[in-house]
């Protein structure tokens, strides 16, 4: 007679149970001192991802810096000094959601780029600085490693674990961060006739949502005697979270929600929507450039930017056959790109936006910042785009 042991009496009888086997990411930096920076006015750091698992794993190909050194096509790194963060130079590439490929490492496997800082952010000279990886890079439980491996969309997605390093820049005073060097002519990549009214009535149409927004945002909250009252609405909840106690302006969520406020001001000023401050109000610009390079892939980009060269953005063919405002069941659109995009800039009002999470699930991936990361909601682009557009009509 056979018998079966359930897994309490396996526990007792100290069988062991075999581990599950997941992978494990961890991006380690370090500084490439194979020239030093007064020899080449650049900063050189090492990025190495590793999967230090037993399974393979994948996640966004966009993770990964060019292999040319050149600028960076997401926000990668945070750089500081002290408590002064590094504006980010390199560009935005705003590409057609779940266009992406995927990165694929096996276990034990590993790629290795190395980035100059001074190509992608505003780096001072002889100034120590702070590097570590942005939040929200996360990575999934591959099938196979595979190139052709179909990704497991309902795999956990899981942080990866990075190192933070020390450099002092050195002498990068003219390092290519300084300058503006994708400002682009637009009389050198016009766009056609009707190219530009497809354009005019985006950049319309997302003014007008803008200043919806702000009237949106501004009417849940209302004083009533002794304080004020917010109305946690289905729209604000599902791209911003929980706005929690009204009257605390103070804390850490009452500074998350002053920014929010402030992040969708700032996208109806430059949208020509509300008067600002500044003495010189923004002036939108668009070219029609979409040459291959770097980051940009017209087969996939709809629009990108340089952050330090406002407000000029660069729109792709594929802009063209988006629908004119996005919905619940086509994300991607042409006045929520203009959105997106004119968040990016640094300016006189606030630094620029980032595009956080993974590019090829935007909406979930900002759905999941509101619920867990308000801080970053509140500087995700998706995020403003999304609750400007109100893209699952909520009330």
């Amino acid at each position: 007679m056979r018998t079966l042991l359930t897994l309490s009496a396996m526990l007792l009888l100290g069988f062991a149970l075999p581990a599950v086997a997941e992978g494990k990411l961890e991006i380690l930096l370090s500084q490439n001192a194979s020239k030093t920076e007064s020899e080449t006015g650049r900063l050189l750091v090492n990025l190495v991802f590793r999967n230090t698992g037993d399974r393979p794993i994948e996640f966004p190909s966009s993770y990964v810096p060019p292999e040319d050194g050149g600028k960076l096509g997401l926000n990668l790194l945070s750089v500081k000094s002290g408590n002064s963060i590094a504006d980010y130079q390199g560009l935005h590439v705003r590409n057609i959601s779940g266009s992406g490929s995927r990165a694929i490492l096996g276990p034990g496997e590993s790629l290795e780029r190395t980035v100059d800082l001074s190509q992608s952010y505003l780096i001072a000279p002889n100034r120590s600085y702070s590097i570590s990886v942005r939040p929200l890079l996360r990575f999934k439980d591959a099938i196979s490693a595979e190139p052709s491996s179909v990704r497991s969309s309902d795999a956990e997605a899981k942080a990866a674990t990075s190192n933070t390093i020390e450099v002092i820049s050195g002498a990068v005073g003219s390092g290519a961060g300084l300058h503006r060097a994708d400002t682009l002519d637009s009389a050198q990549h016009p766009c056609s006739q009707a190219q530009n009214d497809s354009i005019s009535e985006a950049i319309l149409n997302a003014g007008d949502l803008s200043l919806q927004a702000v009237k949106y945002t501004q009417s849940l909250l209302k004083y009533a005697s002794p304080g004020y009252t917010f109305d946690q609405t289905a729209r604000y909840t599902k791209w911003y979270g929980a706005y929690g106690d009204p009257n605390n302006f103070s804390s850490p969520n009452g500074m998350i929600n002053g920014r929010i406020a402030w992040r969708l001001n700032v996208n109806a000023i430059r949208l020509g929507k509300i008067q600002g401050k500044l003495p010189n109000p923004p002036v939108l610009s668009t070219t029609c450039n979409c040459e291959a390079s770097g980051a940009v892939n017209p087969a996939t980009t709809i629009a990108w930017v340089n952050p330090s060269a406002p407000y000029q953005i660069n729109i792709c063919p594929n802009f063209f056959s988006l629908p004119a405002i996005g919905n619940s069941m086509a994300s991607d659109s042409k006045a929520g790109t203009i959105l997106h995009e004119i968040s990016h800039f640094n300016d006189g009002y606030t630094a620029g936006t980032d595009d956080f999470g993974d590019p090829d699930q935007p909406v979930s991936e900002a759905k999941f910042m509101a619920a867990n990361g308000r801080d970053l909601a509140a500087d995700n682009a998706y995020n403003i785009e999304f609750y400007s557009e109100n893209l699952e009509a909520d009330q």
